[in-house]
Parts: C-alpha cells; structure tokens; sequence
C-alpha cells in the first residue's frame, strides 16, 4: 500500500532475499563484440571499467493508495555503473542489476536506448521472463553491450536504459532514465541536451505516461566532480515527463530505504503534494564524511486508487 502522507512511503511486509541469475548472457547487436575485457570488472565499486563510472539506479513504482483500492504492482530497480560525463565509442559494456520488491508482473525485456538530435536509437535489447514471488525480493544481473556506431551523431548523447514488466491485467510498467555521456565515432557532433546536469530517473505505466525525478547539478559522486561540504544547494526537478499525469508528491531524502523492514526514512529534505523544481538545502555537516545517497521520489495518484512513480538514487560524498 501507498500512504497517503508521503514520508511514510509504501508499506514493507517481511522480505526473504532470494539471488536469482548471477551473470545472464551477454547480449551483443550486430555480431560486434565488447572491446574490453570485462573479467576484472566490479559492477558494484565500479571499477575495472576502460572510463571512470558511478552507480546510477533509476526506479519505477506502481502501488496503491487505500489497502484494497487499485492496484499493487510493487517496484522496480534499474541500477548500473555509468559513465557519466565521459567519452565513450564502440561497444560500450553495462552490468545492470535489476531489483524487483513485490512486483507482480513479469520482467519482460531490457534495453538500451541513446536519444540524440536524429532520433531515439535501440542499441542493446534482450528478452527476459523474469518474475519474483509475492512479498519477496529478487535480485539479479544482466550484462548488456551497447552499440554505441548506431547513432547519428557524436557528442553528449542521452542514454536510457530501461525494463519492462508485463502486468496481471496486460498493462505495462516501465523504468527507464535519462543520462548523458559524450559519443565519439567519427559522426557529425551535435549535443542533444544543452547540459551534462540533467540525470533522471522516469517510471512510465500504461495510459499514465512518465513520473520522472531529476538531479539538474553535478553527480557529486562521479569522477572529476569535487565532494561537498557544509551546506549543499542542488537543483531538482519533479514534475511529470511526457503524457504524465499530475505529480501529486515530491519528496527528497537522503539515505532512505523505502523496502527495509522497518522503512528507513532517512533525512528528509522535502515532502510535498505537488511537483517541485528547485533547490533543495543539506547541511552535510549532519552526516558523516564518505559516501551517502540522495533519493528524489516523484508520485503521480491516477484515478484507479494507485500511484505511478518515478526515482533517481545518486551518490554524494562528503568532505568535510
């Protein structure tokens, strides 16, 4: 169930870990083939990669309101060392690691889009048919490599990488993202974004289109970008994306888990019923020195008593 007061976040029954697939095929388009060997990879620290990478994750939330009162489709997770910022070509390799908490539906397929000026290009995509049982949490892996030659233009490209799960009743939940990297393959150069700022998590859902969550600053966790210290200002945008419905809850927090048992709320920066774009402030000298992580929460109710949502999960580190 969805509360109705938005620090209380969803309802968390008694959760049983369960490790499904460790590692799936790699998928590769075209019969190309990664041009890095991936052996000494940790998909988690993000290390080992051939450019400097920081783990993004994106989530999609489709739960109800009132226990009994729409439907409750659970959540979820798509997370991925990426190279934010940074100059890539070729086959670019992507761990991606799929959480899925009380999802009712089966995952169906992932893949790997690049927007730029020219269009929305499908870079890496496999089948799936995963599902995770009732009141349980299901975590596993699949390695994806991305064509990056098939796009039309160089330069800082939006990378969507994104699941699908296929509900009870036929309709579908999406989690997807928008995050910017710099193509370089001997294509004509034209930006899509104006910014590298713009990291965002979306969860779309049928006839409800897109609630999306977004840092517009610095990844204060990815490389070339200085930790920060004593009070923090970044800007977030919380709104609807394309065909969404009202946001009727922004919330910001820092180190919350919404699936633990009990909840962890975390610190909490903003709880609204509305969409917000602004800054938000964080004294950092509340939290200790190291890495923590910022969650920015968009929720759209609709009018079958549920509520679609869109989160970002972004590292920070603090230096004080």
């Amino acid at each position: 169930m969805f509360s109705r007061h938005h620090t209380q976040g969803l309802s968390a029954p008694n959760r049983f870990p369960i490790l499904m697939t460790a590692f799936l095929a790699v998928l590769t388009l075209g019969a190309l083939h990664p041009s890095t060997a991936q052996g000494a990879t940790d998909p988690l620290a993000c290390t080992g990669y051939s450019q400097p990478r920081v783990f993004l994750e994106s989530q999609a939330w489709y739960r109800s309101l009132v226990d009994g009162i729409g439907n409750d489709y659970g959540n979820v997770h798509s997370g991925t060392c990426f190279p934010w910022k940074q100059k890539i070509s070729g086959i670019v390799h992507f761990d991606v690691r799929y959480i899925m908490y009380d999802t009712a539906g089966k995952l169906t397929s992932v893949d790997i889009q690049i927007q730029d000026p020219g269009g929305v290009h499908l870079v890496s995509r496999l089948t799936t048919s995963h599902t995770c049982p009732a009141e349980q949490t299901c975590v596993f892996w699949i390695s994806l490599d991305a064509d990056t030659t098939k796009t039309s233009y160089d330069g800082r490209q939006e990378f969507r990488i994104r699941a699908t799960v296929t509900e009870p009743d036929g309709k579908q939940g999406i989690v997807t993202n928008g995050w910017q990297a710099y193509l370089a393959n001997g294509k004509p150069y034209q930006n899509y974004r104006s910014t590298d700022n713009f990291t965002e998590g979306r969860g779309w859902y049928t006839d409800e289109g897109y609630a999306q969550a977004r840092l517009d600053s610095p990844v204060p966790g990815a490389f070339g970008v200085a930790p920060v210290s004593g009070i923090w200002s970044p800007h977030v945008s919380i709104k609807p994306g394309a065909g969404g419905l009202p946001v009727t809850g922004s919330y910001a927090s820092v180190d919350s888990d919404f699936d633990a048992d009990p909840e962890q709320m975390g610190l909490v920066l903003l709880d609204t019923a509305s969409q917000y774009v602004g800054n938000l402030t964080l004294d950092t000298r509340r939290l200790t020195n190291g890495t923590h992580y910022l969650f920015l929460r968009a929720d759209s109710d609709d009018s079958l008593g549920s509520a679609n949502t869109g989160v970002i999960k972004i590292p920070f580190v603090v230096n004080n």
